[in-house]
């Protein structure tokens, strides 16, 4: 039979138990902008990622261009940052969620449904 030789020692193990509600946090590798939910009735969560701490606007623009609302225009830590954008007081249309960081830019359609 295979036995320990010295049954009697003692090895220490090292356990770690994460919680359930704990999340590994990784860094983005690129910048990404989305939105949901999309179309969406009043409002909705734009969502952007960047790669490192940079000034980041996100604007949202009307299909004339002028600009309904800033939802943000500050320096932001690398990761992912979100954002509700009320259109309870805009009219049903098609509207742009448009991300400059850096020499970065994105733009969205999102769609206001009423």
């Amino acid at each position: 039979t295979n036995s320990c030789p010295n049954s009697s020692d003692v090895i220490p193990v090292l356990v770690a138990v994460l919680d359930a509600e704990e999340k590994l946090s990784v860094l983005p590798l690129d910048y990404s902008l989305s939105a949901y939910p999309n179309p969406f009735n009043p409002s909705t969560t734009i969502t952007f990622t960047i790669p490192r701490t940079a000034q980041a606007d996100l604007t949202i623009y009307d299909l004339t261009g002028r600009s309904v609302a800033t939802l943000a225009d500050d320096v932001f830590n690398s990761g992912k940052h979100s954002f509700a954008f009320e259109a309870h007081a805009l009219p049903s249309g098609i509207y742009f969620a448009h991300l400059q960081s850096g020499a970065f830019i994105d733009t969205r359609k999102i769609v206001l449904l009423k």
